[in-house]
């Protein structure tokens, strides 16, 4: 079976890296050894263990042991965007980065079928409590999404499954997105073609979208603005400034971002002027540290603590 070793130079915790990443339900993973297995979607079995400063990879497909590049997050360097963000901001990102770790965003390009269904699951829901669990029901059961189009009827997956709005309107959403989804990567480098391709599938909104645009197109200066991106930003003072409108459809499907005339109200405007291509990184770690830290009180052993709103009001 061939193999890859990866040497790091960098400290990179694998559940932390998973955790946030729209992929996760396509894996299993060990947390006490750190090893994952992809059981569905692209380069299926693939094999990722950590031992020491290695990662060791395995598959039966070549192309794949590169594509792991990909899943862990290594395409995007932190330290080249790191270097064009203001002075102001250096100290909460290099914070986060001693607490964290040098993570990446882990994610596949090759499984958009099943990283738009985890986007499109995720709305107004527990990602890790449901959408994981739904998701991996279905690919359990079906084997890929794509199969279950091609059902008489989705009575079963209502019943077995869940009876949610979300997996109820996936069913026409995904077909709508297998229609569409090569206009998508025919303008993959036209973000405003993008964004219109995609408002026109039933039930996609911003929040979808951006997410969408960077955990498969790789357009990392996207961010999705949802409630713990929020709840992030209001937890220091540097980035309370940044808080203002969240994106809306009417408004996001009408006007290129550097165009729009609500753009120094939008949070995501707000974001990206002083983000960057930092931004998708910026969201993630944002979902990372409020699911793992400040949801659970874990604010004796957090990094952020002296500059954080919220410590120091107790």
């Amino acid at each position: 079976m061939p193999q890859r070793t990866i040497t790091l130079n960098k400290r990179i915790d694998i559940n932390k890296l998973f955790y946030p990443s729209f992929i996760l339900p396509l894996f299993e993973i060990d947390v006490e050894t750190g090893t994952l297995f992809k059981r569905w979607g692209y380069c299926r079995n693939l094999k990722i263990r950590r031992d020491d400063n290695n990662i060791l990879v395995t598959h039966e497909e070549r192309v794949c042991l590169d594509y792991v590049d990909e899943i862990l997050g290594l395409w995007f360097d932190i330290n080249r965007y790191r270097r064009n963000i203001s002075r102001n901001y250096l100290e909460l990102i290099d914070r986060i980065m001693e607490m964290h770790g040098e993570l990446g965003i882990a994610t596949s390009s090759n499984d958009d079928i099943e990283i738009f269904s985890s986007i499109f699951l995720s709305r107004i829901t527990d990602f890790h409590r449901n959408t994981v669990r739904w998701l991996r029901s279905i690919l359990s059961i079906h084997g890929s999404l794509d199969r279950i189009l091609h059902l008489n009827n989705y009575n079963n997956i209502f019943k077995n499954i869940s009876n949610s709005f979300q997996i109820r309107q996936l069913i026409t959403a995904l077909k709508d997105y297998i229609g569409v989804r090569d206009t998508v990567f025919r303008y993959r480098n036209y973000i405003y073609d993008v964004k219109n391709t995609l408002f026109k599938i039933k039930f996609v909104g911003p929040k979808v979208v951006y997410a969408y645009i960077l955990f498969i197109l790789k357009n990392t200066s996207y961010a999705p603005i949802d409630r713990n991106f929020l709840k992030f930003l209001k937890t220091f003072a540097i980035t309370q400034t940044l808080i203002g409108r969240i994106p809306q459809k009417r408004w996001c499907a009408t006007y290129i971002c550097e165009l729009c005339k609500y753009r120094e109200e939008c949070t995501l405007h707000k974001v990206r002027s002083v983000f960057g291509y930092m931004s998708g990184w910026f969201q993630t770690i944002a979902y990372l540290h409020i699911k793992t830290m400040c949801n659970i009180g874990k604010c004796n052993i957090c990094k952020l603590k002296e500059i954080c709103v919220s410590s120091q009001i107790y």
